[in-house]
This record gives structure tokens, sequence and C-alpha cells, in this order.
């Protein structure tokens, strides 16, 4: 039985080997999310706007970029049961959600604490993917088509790289808006 009340009705191809190509595919957004946000920091990182804008040191800046790692440190002691009591699908949706969560609070950060926050949920969300993703292809992959899977779902961390090749001569234009004059933090203002 389904662990969630509803599901969408299924279709699975007749030929095993497109059956095995979307399996990969749809497996392998966890390893490009993932290279996606440390390209997304690389090139935040080098911008005098984001710098300036939450007032940056290079302590600061790193506890930004490791946050993630946090996150999934913490996925990987606490989610690795998950999986088998849900299920490797549900358990990929939910490490999805939970990335598309965090992305939305990062999105959103107005102080270095809401984005770190942010970060370790983002981090969360990345490595329960990455726990359930990889057992999901072992376990429905043909043993002849084991080893490729979950090698391309290893090697799918550097795709999002690779579109932003032709922008890299591109001249600079304004990213965030200039940091509005700060205000005193009260007790109810938290970590948000």
């Amino acid at each position: 039985m389904s662990p969630i009340p509803w599901s969408l009705p299924s279709w699975v191809p007749k030929d095993s080997r497109v059956a095995c190509a979307l399996l990969v595919l749809t497996s392998c957004v966890t390893s490009t999310t993932l290279g996606f946000d440390g390209s997304m920091m690389n090139g935040l990182n080098i911008l005098p706007s984001y710098t300036d804008y939450f007032t940056l040191t290079t302590a600061t800046l790193a506890l930004n970029t490791a946050s993630v790692w946090m996150g999934s440190v913490i996925s990987g002691v606490a989610y690795g049961k998950v999986p088998d009591i849900i299920g490797r699908k549900w358990a990929l949706f939910f490490g999805a959600i939970l990335t598309i969560i965090g992305v939305i609070i990062q999105t959103a950060s107005q102080n270095i604490a809401m984005f770190v926050i942010a970060r370790i949920i983002i981090g969360f969300g990345t490595g329960a993917s990455s726990i359930a993703g990889p057992i999901y292809l072992a376990e429905t992959l043909p043993v002849k088509y084991r080893a490729w899977g979950l090698g391309i779902f290893y090697d799918f961390w550097q795709v999002p790289s690779i579109p932003s090749i032709p922008f890299k001569d591109l001249p600079p234009r304004p990213g965030l808006r200039p940091r509005p004059k700060p205000r005193p933090q009260t007790r109810r203002d938290g970590v948000f």
C-alpha cells in the first residue's frame, strides 16, 4: 500500500530500454541539483553585490558555502532508514520537496542566518535524495544496465556547468539591489 492516499496513474513503457533511460534520467536530477548548487555558489561568491549585501567576511563566506554539506551530513544520519519505511520513490520525492523549500527560503534570505538555515535545508534535501536515488536505481535497473546507470547518476554532477560556458565572456550586469539601511535587531526577529 502506498504511504500517500492518492497517487497518479502509472505509465510504464513497453520497451525496457526506454524504462531504464527514464529511470536514470529522473534519478539524475538529484546529481544535477547538487552540481547546480555548487556552480551557483561559486558564481555568487565572486559577485561583489552578494558579498556587499550580506557584508561577508572570509568566515561567513565559508559558512555560507559549507552549510549545504552540514545538511548533507545530517541527512546521512537521519534519513538512512526513511527509504526503507516509505519507499524509494517517495523518499526521492520528499527529498526534492525539502530542496525546493530550502531554495525558496534561500531566495528570500535577508540576513546570513536565514541564508545558512536555507543552505542546511537544501543540503538535507539533496542528501536525502542522494541516499534514495542510487538505491532506487540499483534495485530497479537490470543487471546489464546497472553499472552504466549508476555511473551516469554520479557523472551528472558536472552537467549544470556546461550551459554556463557560453556566458563566461558576457559583461557583468547589476545583480542584487544595494543593501537597505540596516535596522536594529530585536528579540522577536529570531532567525528569520
